[in-house]
């Protein structure tokens, strides 16, 4: 069992660094870019949760039969998502092998500054409804966001979800349309101070990661500098958002919130012993309530996709808006076992799509991002933090087909008004 531990864990350290360097590959960047930039900053938080947290419960814990079961679901799930990205992107760069190269460059800075301003409008209009509509106000989330992210979004998801992105899109473009050092640097403090009020320590993390991605973009002579600023400000406001959540900073307390591990090993022992049976496709098409908002269609079922399998271990807690995680690959795992696992990785929309983006770009710098809204939004897809969190298969169809639209049109507002 040491032998398969060590296996385990140093194929799915490799497995985290495959999406990074294979972006770095089919779009021709340099070896520091946004995407490795991301891999190796959370890079630490990859080990808390998948290698040191589980040793927390001890070193039986790590030779744990369904411990390294539960990785090794992980690790097919990461491998399985890379090859369907390399087969597509394979599939889709012999379609777009007659394109045309881009030289030009049609947003301007104006037009981006543009867009960064209307989108902040509508997220600050999308974050009033959102905190006014819960149960503890505009100054009961200002204070408390983390309470406010977790226990009153219920009924009013769509508005979370949507404000995010907002927000994504306008940092997205102020960045890409600042040159100053000094400017891009107090519009990143500007926009990790928003996020930090939608309560989430990942996005607050995503935001600051996204200032280093731009100052890659730029071959900014200050990207070393961003690197040791950046890392500790964004630790900090992760801790400070853990205290608030659990209450407490002693590094046993902080491992044990860290526990998908513990959660999947009480499933998969479950499952060997019959006790839970596969779910045999209630999970994975169940999963589309989560496109209906719930302020559109009251009577929405508050258990659907995996959250029948929370279900199970903590009854209410779905309805409560208390979602306790699993690991990586659980959730296609529980429908049809490993069979499931490999074919719903494999024909995963974002895996088919990560693989059209990169044959479509083929390259990745400012000239392209800025080439048309299209590219424009491809780009966003790609290095926006925390752009579509919450949005999957049609609703983030949807959301990409608002934001282009919204792109044209502020493109043909530009040229009247010339």
């Amino acid at each position: 069992m040491v032998i398969i531990y060590c296996l385990n864990v140093t194929l799915a350290v490799v497995l985290y660094f495959s999406f990074s360097l294979l972006a770095t590959k089919t779009l021709r960047l340099t070896i520091i870019n946004p995407f490795t930039i991301c891999a190796i900053i959370l890079f630490p938080v990859f080990l808390l949760e998948n290698i040191l947290a589980p040793l927390f419960y001890g070193s039986d814990f790590a030779l744990n039969q369904y411990y390294n079961e539960a990785l090794f679901i992980y690790n097919i799930y990461s491998f399985v998502g890379v090859l369907s990205i390399i087969l597509f992107y394979f599939i889709f760069n012999i379609i777009f092998k007659n394109r045309e190269s881009y030289l030009t460059c049609l947003i301007s800075h104006t037009k981006l500054k543009r867009i960064s301003n209307i989108t902040l409008v509508l997220f600050v209009t999308l974050f009033v409804l959102l905190s006014s509509k819960s149960e503890i106000g505009i100054s009961g989330w200002l204070t408390n966001p983390r309470d406010g992210y977790q226990n009153y979004r219920e009924g009013n998801g769509f508005l979370y979800a949507f404000s995010l992105s907002m927000l994504s899109v306008s940092y997205f473009s102020r960045a890409l349309a600042l040159r100053s050092e000094i400017k891009l640097f107090l519009c990143a403090i500007f926009y990790c101070t928003l996020v930090f009020f939608l309560g989430s320590k990942t996005f607050i993390l995503s935001f600051a990661i996204f200032y280093l991605a731009v100052l890659s973009l730029n071959k900014s002579r200050f990207l070393k500098f961003g690197l040791i600023l950046v890392t500790p400000l964004a630790a900090c406001a992760i801790l400070y958002n853990l205290f608030l959540a659990i209450g407490n900073m002693n590094v046993d307390v902080v491992l044990s919130y860290f526990d998908q591990y513990q959660n999947s090993i009480y499933l998969l022992q479950d499952i060997d012993k019959g006790v839970v049976k596969f779910f045999n496709g209630t999970v994975y098409f169940s999963q589309f309530w989560s496109y209906i908002p719930r302020g559109l269609f009251p009577d929405k079922p508050f258990v659907y996709g995996f959250l029948h399998v929370n279900e199970i271990y903590y009854p209410g807690a779905a309805e409560s808006g208390h979602t306790p995680a699993f690991s990586k690959g659980m959730d296609n795992f529980v429908d049809y076992g490993y069979v499931g696992l490999v074919i719903l990785t494999f024909l995963s929309p974002m895996n088919i799509f990560y693989g059209y983006i990169f044959a479509k770009l083929k390259m990745f710098n400012a000239k392209v991002i800025t080439n048309s809204a299209s590219y424009f939004l491809l780009s966003i897809i790609l290095i926006s933090p925390s752009f579509g969190t919450y949005f999957s298969g049609p609703a983030y169809v949807l959301l990409l087909i608002f934001f282009l639209i919204l792109f044209v049109l502020i493109e043909r507002i530009t040229l009247r008004g010339r």
